[in-house]
């Protein structure tokens, strides 16, 4: 396989290098990661909006619905640019990246004219209303349910660990409208408003004081048929396809650890704590991973037709680890600058981040069950 960039991806790269180095940047933009927080949101709006005039906004998306067709390879250099520039993707993970093209997936036309402009104008911010407090990494087992009322039902359950909840105007929920002989049975997939009456969002603290998770409560919340995405009773398919495509964009973080490590290895120098050959070689380590990383990120996104491949996980898991990795080293070399040095508040927030990151979108030991069954044809107990 060639991973040399050709003539028209170096063209691409050095465009966007340009156009980001002179985009006007709303006040108090940062990069804030796959989620801005409640503060965040004015600004990232406005930066959605600007990245939508560049033709910037929904690279992966057809041009049919808005999008620019993007490669995969251009999509990667697109995450390295705006790391260089320091700046966010887009607006958030879950309108551009899981409900957009879910909805071009599997939507019916009115729902498509209805949500996909005002994803890519940042009109409409999405949340993801999968993860339950009984369910742990068993999606399958979860038991909000949408009880029959009518031509549409009544939702009662609970989520948890909902990211922007608190602030998005829809989410993408999974509930269980019927039963089966498989767990995997009797779910349906549905686009919610989130000010439809019955729902309690309450937000999360996180120890460095930010608000970015949320428990979500639903009373005898109403959706009807026009509410459903995909078919009543399929929404096991539909949820697989976004999971799919969230591991594989958690997996394109790979592509900007180059620059959060060369950002780091500058802070660190700078305080004198880059003389030690054990934080040369553990730097040294962790940058050649990120190389592997983001050499895999581009090699299985070229193989991978469809988010339902299971070789996304592979992405996910080897990304999340390796961030993992990546803030425990500052951690351990910044020491208690990174707890009361206002400079070190990047690496700080992107400690308290990286565990959950290898929880989202399923868990480590979910991923590596997954790639052992599914990619590498590995017999259910192989190695008890």
């Amino acid at each position: 396989m060639d991973l040399n960039l050709s003539e028209s991806e170096r063209t691409f790269r050095g465009r966007v290098r340009a156009w980001l180095a002179d985009a006007p940047r709303p006040d108090g933009l940062r990069d804030y990661g796959a989620t801005p927080t409640l503060e965040d949101l004015p600004a990232a709006r406005e930066w959605q909006r600007t990245l939508l005039d560049a033709g910037f906004a929904g690279l992966s998306w057809p041009r049919s619905h808005g999008g620019t067709e993007a490669t995969p390879v251009e999509q990667g250099i697109w995450a390295e640019e705006t790391a260089r520039a320091g700046v966010p993707l887009q607006i958030n993970l879950f309108g551009p990246e899981l409900a957009g093209p879910m909805i071009i997936k599997f939507g019916t036309e009115a729902q498509q004219q209805r949500f996909l402009p005002k994803i890519l104008r940042a009109e409409d911010i999405w949340c993801q209303l999968f993860s339950e407090p009984e369910a742990g990494s068993d999606l399958a087992r979860l038991r909000t349910r949408a009880e029959p009322d009518g031509d549409g039902w009544r939702v009662h359950g609970q989520k948890v660990w909902t990211s922007g909840a608190h602030y998005a105007d829809l989410g993408l929920l999974l509930a269980r409208t019927g039963g089966g002989d498989r767990p995997h049975d009797g779910l349906t997939f549905f686009l919610l408003p989130m000010d439809r009456p019955g729902i309690e969002v309450r937000p999360l603290r996180q120890m460095d004081g930010q608000y970015k998770f949320n428990e979500v409560y639903f009373d005898g919340v109403y959706v009807g048929p026009e509410d459903v995405l995909g078919e009543v009773g399929s929404g096991w398919r539909v949820a697989m396809s976004t999971l799919g495509r969230e591991r594989m964009m958690i997996g394109a973080n790979a592509v900007r650890f180059t620059q959060a490590l060369h950002d780091l290895w500058s802070d660190l120098d700078a305080r004198g704590l880059t003389a030690g050959d054990a934080v040369r070689r553990r730097w040294t380590d962790l940058w050649s991973r990120s190389q592997l990383l983001r050499l895999q990120w581009f090699r299985v996104l070229s193989l991978v037709r469809s988010t339902d491949d299971s070789r996304t996980s592979l992405l996910k898991l080897t990304a999340t680890e390796l961030e993992r990795d990546i803030t425990v080293f500052a951690q351990e070399t910044l020491g208690p600058d990174l707890v009361t040095g206002s400079a070190c508040a990047r690496w700080r927030d992107w400690l308290l981040a990286a565990p959950g990151q290898t929880i989202a979108g399923g868990t480590s030991e979910i991923q590596r069950n997954i790639i052992a069954r599914r990619v590498l044809g590995l017999p259910t107990g192989a190695g008890r």
